[in-house]
């Protein structure tokens, strides 16, 4: 599973929107507590071959209604008029009954980093809903992982860094895996999941969050404490220990802004059957309506590393 994107839509709505505690964000300048409102959710990306917007009606609630007595295809907008536009470009998107969602391909109109894109999205009987984002610069500044010592049996250490991009404030999710390596390739082509921390070393400059609930439990970073640093992790590959085991290693390093990077953060802590969790709201840059429109880049750096 390599999209962060892990899921919104109507569902997210209903669960994070229906309540709220301490991390709440007031969104009474952006929802009525008894109206109806267009929920639109999109993530774009040079390195997505496909736009792919969500669009549905959200309920609160004030309506007494619960998951269970809503069908959620019901309130899934079909028949809405979204277009999207940049780079001197404006194209509308076409609603995919399979996908659930508006879709255009990338080649029809490509994303670009710095651009900004604006989203336009016109359902009968409510106000236009707009939302704008511009796509963040890429860091491609992954150094070679290492193994080092202190493994175990069953599990092996293993050294990342990752360079900041300098003179600006930076928000990124990192994940990794790994997969035995034959002479002929991959043993069997499955990757695992690295469950890997921040070096303690860098706790004082970097703030940083991990959820070990969901696969493949991404790090997330912002560099606003210290610009222009080294960013130290340190991982745990799950494998037998074999001295002389080649393994490849895949990074995956999403540089986002701020709104990808709350929202994502916000579901990876998502978690029901913890009994003193709440779901909590989030901001939303969604003008009539309620939702994210946002941007990432995605870097990915495969290694082949031999264990010590």
């Amino acid at each position: 599973m390599k999209n962060i994107q892990l899921f919104y839509g109507v569902l997210c709505i209903a669960l994070i929107c229906s309540s709220s505690c301490e991390k709440e964000v007031d969104l009474s300048d952006r929802l009525d507590i008894y109206g109806e409102k267009i929920v639109v959710f999109g993530f774009i990306s040079p390195q997505e071959d496909t736009i792919k917007i969500n669009v549905s009606k959200s309920f609160n609630r004030a309506d007494q209604l619960g998951l269970e007595d809503t069908l959620l295809d019901d309130l899934l907008v079909k028949d809405a008029k979204v277009t999207i536009e940049g780079n001197g470009l404006r194209k509308e998107l076409s609603y995919n009954p399979v996908r659930k969602k508006y879709m255009l391909p990338g080649t029809e109109f490509p994303i670009k980093e710095g651009q900004m894109y604006t989203l336009e999205v016109i359902v009968d009987g409510f106000q236009k809903v707009t939302a704008e984002t511009t796509i963040p610069s890429m860091n491609t500044t992954i150094l070679e992982p290492k193994f080092f010592s202190g493994g175990t049996n069953q599990t092996e250490n293993v050294f990342f860094q990752i360079g900041d991009i300098p003179d600006q404030e930076n928000y990124y999710i990192v994940f990794a895996t790994d997969t035995y390596e034959t002479s002929d390739g991959p043993s069997d082509g499955t990757e695992r999941a690295i469950s890997f921390g921040i070096n303690s070393d860098m706790l004082d400059n970097f703030y940083s969050e991990i959820s070990d609930e969901i696969y493949p439990s991404p790090k997330f970073l912002t560099d606003k404490r210290s610009p222009d640093g080294i960013i130290d992790f340190y991982g745990k590959a799950l494998f037998t220990r074999d001295e002389g085991q080649k393994m490849r290693i895949k990074t995956y390093l999403y540089t986002v802004d701020k709104l990808y990077y709350d929202f994502h953060k916000l579901l990876s802590e998502y978690n029901p059957n913890h009994p003193f969790y709440e779901p909590s709201n989030f901001r939303s840059n969604v003008t009539n309506g309620i939702g994210v429109f946002s941007g990432y880049q995605l870097f990915e750096q495969s290694n082949v590393v031999v264990v010590q």
